[in-house]
């Protein structure tokens, strides 16, 4: 850049002539007689030869828009997901040292459960006619007197007996009957009494009688398989 003194200061081409246009020409001078000396640099040089400087680009004209080419977009660049991690595992530490050891017991099998022994299949009576009949005998002298007939037969007595063992009824008779003096007949009166409640329970009859052995009678049970009989 170029330099004038002006008053023994240095000043740029620019601000002399700024100075100059103001009216302050005169008092422009120079330290020696004759043209303005300017000093450029390492020269000399005259005031015609001092140009205006070429100042930074604040006086010139901005530049028309469009005449910068328009900026780029970015570009997003892909983004790409990182592959799930595999599961860890969780880890057992080892047992410390002289710290003893849980084992667990090895269950032992259990076998499977056998069904419940089923009683033998009876045959198709439980007594013979003729027992029924020496009951009837027993149970018109001795029973009739407390009980009717329909008190051991029918629906009622069908859904309290059915299915249970003979012994059951057999039992009951023997310890409870008759009333006023329970126990009083014989055993072999007791089983008549016994088939003959069972014929009236329409149970069929057989060509065995009723044994009073309280293991055969527990292993028969009554099944009443019709309307009883009167």
């Amino acid at each position: 850049m170029s330099l004038v003194k002006l008053n023994g200061v240095a000043i740029s081409g620019l601000m002399l002539v700024l100075v100059a246009c103001a009216g302050g020409a005169d008092d422009v001078s120079t330290e020696q007689t004759g043209p303005a000396v300017a000093e450029v640099d390492s020269g000399i040089a005259t005031a015609s030869d001092v140009a205006v400087d070429t100042a930074p680009s604040a006086m010139q004209a901005p530049e028309p828009a469009g005449s910068r080419p328009a900026a780029k977009a970015p570009v997003a660049e892909p983004t790409t997901t990182p592959p799930p991690r595999p599961a860890t595992q969780a880890v057992t530490p080892p047992p410390a040292k002289g710290v003893p050891v849980a084992t667990v017991p090895t269950p032992t099998p259990v076998p499977p459960t056998q069904p419940a022994a089923q009683p033998p299949a009876q045959s198709a009576g439980l007594y013979t006619t003729a027992q029924a009949s020496r009951g009837e005998e027993v149970y018109a002298m001795v029973c009739s007197q407390c009980h009717m007939q329909a008190q051991h037969s029918g629906p009622v007595f069908a859904t309290t007996w059915n299915g249970r063992r003979v012994f059951d009824l057999y039992d009951l008779i023997a310890n409870s009957m008759p009333m006023n003096d329970p126990g009083s007949l014989s055993t072999q009166e007791y089983v008549d009494v016994v088939a003959y409640i069972l014929k009236l329970n329409a149970v069929p009859a057989g060509s065995s009688a009723l044994r009073a052995d309280e293991a055969s009678l527990k292993q028969k049970r009554i099944e009443i398989r019709g309307p009883a009989r009167q």
